[in-house]
């Protein structure tokens, strides 16, 4: 058995298990494992979820010669095309692969943290948060 095989460190259908005494080393896997699934996977981890949003730019009323008004808004369910779909679905598969990678014991810290990043923040910063504390020294 060669040393990058065995259920440590993952295959090309299952992710590398989250070892604590090596928190960046697991990163690095993993992010290469989400990358191997998708391309933008990895953004989503470092940009947070994509949500679907259009450009609304209207004139601005009885000043039809100055800039107009330009807003993001998100666009409703209903409104999404496919891309926008798949997109949407790639943070959903992210944060599943990551559950499956660490062990019972964090399930719930992760949950909680995941839960929050529903504001839209980035999946790479949570996970910092709670598995990367692990792998530091602790004062006695």
């Amino acid at each position: 058995m060669s040393l990058m095989s065995g259920p440590d460190n993952g295959s090309s259908t299952r992710p590398p298990m989250f070892d604590k005494t090596d928190f960046s080393g697991w990163k690095g896997r993993m992010s290469l494992f989400l990358e191997s699934i998708d391309n933008d996977m990895p953004d989503i981890l470092v940009d947070g979820p994509f949500v679907p949003t259009k450009t609304v730019v209207t004139p601005r009323p009885g000043d039809e010669l100055g800039p107009p008004d330009v807003r993001t808004v998100v666009l409703d369910k209903v409104d999404w095309v496919d891309n926008d779909k798949r997109m949407v679905n790639l943070d959903v598969k992210a944060r599943n692969f990551i559950v499956m990678a660490v062990p019972k014991t964090f399930i719930r810290p992760l949950d909680i943290v995941l839960q929050q990043r529903k504001c839209g923040r980035p999946l790479l910063s949570c996970l910092r948060d709670v598995l990367h504390p692990w792998n530091q020294q602790r004062p006695p």
